[in-house]
């Protein structure tokens, strides 16, 4: 369903910015090598989406977006 909003969004022109404020966009994936069979939580960290990765990644947007974010540098994520 991702990739259709994603296709739905650039075909439409709608991440141009043109006589609006651009969106700022970013997709995390499973990169396209080997990632050894391990705990989950291990294979999220190799392949960098991790809660850790996706927070760093979304401030990183913000940032880019020129939005101000007040994130700590202890950032923890619960875990159940």
């Amino acid at each position: 369903f991702s990739a259709q909003v994603q296709q739905s969004l650039l075909e439409g022109g709608h991440l141009d910015g043109i006589d609006r404020t651009p969106l700022v966009f970013r997709s995390m994936m499973f990169p396209d090598r080997w990632i050894d069979h391990n705990k989950p939580e291990l294979q999220y960290d190799d392949a960098e989406l991790n809660a850790s990765h996706i927070v760093a990644k979304a401030l990183a947007a913000l940032s880019r977006a020129g939005v101000k974010v007040d994130a700590r540098d202890d950032l923890q994520v619960a875990r159940p």
